[in-house]
């Protein structure tokens, strides 16, 4: 008589879809909580502790950005016309919230390589290194929150009633910088050199993206901007704050999805090559 043998394997992640891999990556995010808390909390400690300026650096950078973008306005290299608020409240909101963006995303694309021996050591959920390193740029985002909220009083001005859902307005950045930030971090444990890259990529493209001044709808770089989600995914926000209402609604419902999208695949494609990411460092 014949005894039919069932031979139980586990199944790689790498073999499964997006779908079937979604509620384990899920899991796995649940279960890292406290390390993310944990690591948040030493990044915070770490980047203020030796430092001259300590927490005063979170005002002071977008100070000058804002100071910055003025002096190219009176140097005519600029135009900040048609702004529906005075320039340091236009200014202060749109550079916080470019900073969730370009910061966060430096920020996870450098965080495997910060975390050194502790990847060799230790098996945890790497994502958590990722999702740790935006807990930072986002609490500083808030801080400068309050600071936009003392200039709204200083210019006798109020934000709109849709400054209470601003932290729902900005999932959608914060979900494109994830996306974005573990597919840079994989690629930096590879080569070092990407961090850089990225760094001189944004310094470009923060005068490419059209949130610190204003153009004419005719403008070529107007019309490639259209292109642009994140120009949308901090225009509208802002608008919404300042005036209330917003004209590029639909490109920024768009550009959500399309953000949700990079998330997920930038997600799943980081939770299929974390194993190897020991060995890359």
């Amino acid at each position: 008589m014949t005894q039919l043998i069932k031979v139980y394997q586990p199944i790689s992640a790498r073999q499964k879809n997006l779908i079937a891999l979604l509620p384990l990556m899920i899991r796995d995010l649940i279960n890292a909580r406290e390390l993310i808390w944990r690591l948040f909390l030493r990044d915070i400690k770490a980047k203020y502790k030796q430092s001259l300026l300590g927490w005063i650096w979170i005002i002071l950078l977008p100070i000058m950005a804002v100071g910055t973008f003025l002096l190219l306005n009176r140097s005519g290299a600029i135009s900040l016309d048609n702004i529906p608020a005075p320039y340091a409240i236009y200014g202060l909101l749109g550079i916080s919230l470019w900073q969730i963006f370009s910061a966060g995303w430096s920020a996870a694309t450098a965080s495997i390589i910060s975390a050194g021996r502790f990847i060799t050591k230790i098996n945890f959920a790497k994502e958590a290194l990722v999702v740790s390193s935006l807990g930072q740029i986002l609490l500083e985002f808030f801080i400068r929150i309050i600071l936009l909220i003392v200039l709204f009083i200083l210019y006798g001005q109020f934000p709109s009633i849709w400054i209470i859902l601003l932290p729902l307005l900005i999932i959608p950045l914060i979900l494109l910088t994830l996306g974005l930030g573990f597919i840079s971090s994989l690629l930096n444990a590879v080569a070092r050199d990407i961090q850089t890259f990225i760094n001189v990529f944004l310094s470009f493209f923060l005068f490419f993206t059209p949130i610190m001044y204003t153009l004419p709808e005719t403008s070529l770089l107007f019309k490639l901007n259209q292109f642009n989600p994140v120009f949308f995914l901090i225009t509208v926000p802002r608008d919404l704050i300042v005036s209330g209402q917003t004209s590029h609604l639909s490109q920024f419902l768009l550009s959500s999805a399309l953000a949700l999208i990079i998330f997920l695949l930038g997600w799943m494609i980081f939770y299929k090559a974390q194993s190897k990411i020991a060995e890359a460092i």
